[in-house]
């Protein structure tokens, strides 16, 4: 059974998948949740149907001193609305800045994506609206953002951002995930392939 990993947007996902590296990218299933509040239904509806789900989300429109408490209780709150203990396999990642706004954080890679130096008006906006920045950096429309930001990463060497702790966090919960799987598998494997 493969993990989920839904997030707000297909830009996200895309950034995420390669934060993910190869070696985890190709195992876990990338979700666009089509915005936060859709995200977190999604995420409820998959965990509840059984499956590990991995919900990673940055900041909601919302600012102020107590934000990202708001934010984590908000998200809680949708994904579990009676609060009562589940013991579903599922983790809530809130990030500081939206997945694709993480790319900000090393002016080297959006070098390496555009070809250009991000101006101080890029790195300014992407701070409220990361994923508009990028498109204006990178040259296109931000509803076409995803397509066209996923060759271009291909090439682009992202362990400094994958060594970011949320994201280490991410890695950690899909490796333990993907090792229970197959050890259930291994497990049911071995007991119908016993005589009975």
């Amino acid at each position: 059974m493969k993990p989920y990993v839904i997030t707000s947007n297909a830009t996200a996902a895309v950034v995420l998948g390669r934060m993910l590296g190869p070696e985890l990218e190709g195992r876990v299933e990338l979700i666009d949740g089509r915005g936060w509040v859709n995200a977190t239904s999604r995420a409820r509806a998959i965990a509840y149907g059984g499956s590990c789900v991995a919900l990673v989300l940055g900041p909601r429109r919302k600012r102020g001193p107590n934000a990202r408490e708001w934010d984590k209780a908000y998200a809680y709150s949708r994904l579990n609305p009676n609060g009562e203990r589940t013991g579903l396999p599922m983790r809530l990642i809130l990030l500081k800045s939206a997945p694709e706004g993480l790319l900000f954080l090393e002016p080297a890679i959006l070098r390496q994506l555009s070809g250009r130096e991000p101006t101080a008006e890029h790195l300014e906006w992407a701070r409220t609206a990361p994923r508009r920045a990028l498109s204006a950096l990178l040259g296109v429309k931000p509803a076409s953002l995803a397509m066209a930001l996923r060759p271009r990463l291909e090439g682009v060497d992202l362990t400094q951002l994958a060594s970011l702790p949320a994201i280490r966090r991410l890695r950690k919960f899909i490796h333990a995930q993907i090792q229970w799987s197959e050890r259930l598998e291994t497990r049911e494997a071995v007991s119908t392939g016993e005589p009975g």
